[in-house]
């Protein structure tokens, strides 16, 4: 008996590696190029939703009460599901404020280098998956 294994490739098939390389290569690519033409700024707590009534303050305090009441029930009993609850409710909210208040602008790109971006993207993508069917 030999305890010698074929060598797999990519997804565990036989070949692929060269075509996988390939793939990560032009797909991280025309991401790093598409990504380059983003422009991210931030704007108010929960995208202004609460208006002037509450503010920024409001919004945040909005996320700190059932973050407090579920600590609080926490350390009472750390195994009080509706504690655990308030505390992933809250840290929920608090990530959903983040993303929120982010602002994504796509840059002024011509047509063509738009295309050879996305075109980029989908080769890349293609080739990966292309890499992980059986070569033999």
């Amino acid at each position: 008996m030999s305890d010698f294994h074929t060598p797999r490739g990519a997804g565990g098939t036989p070949g692929g590696i060269g075509e996988f390389a390939l793939g990560v290569a032009l797909a991280a690519a025309g991401l790093w190029l598409l990504m380059s033409r983003v422009t991210v700024t931030s704007g108010p707590f929960f995208g202004g939703w609460f208006g002037n009534g509450l503010g920024e303050e409001g919004a945040l305090a909005l996320a700190l009460v059932p973050f407090v009441v579920g600590v609080a029930g926490l350390f009472q009993r750390a195994s009080a599901k509706w504690a655990w609850a308030c505390v992933g409710l809250a840290l929920g909210m608090m990530a959903l404020n983040v993303v929120l208040s982010l602002h994504l602008i796509f840059l002024p790109t011509s047509l063509p280098t738009f295309l050879g971006m996305v075109t980029l993207v989908a080769v890349g993508l293609g080739l990966i998956v292309r890499a992980l069917r059986d070569h033999s």
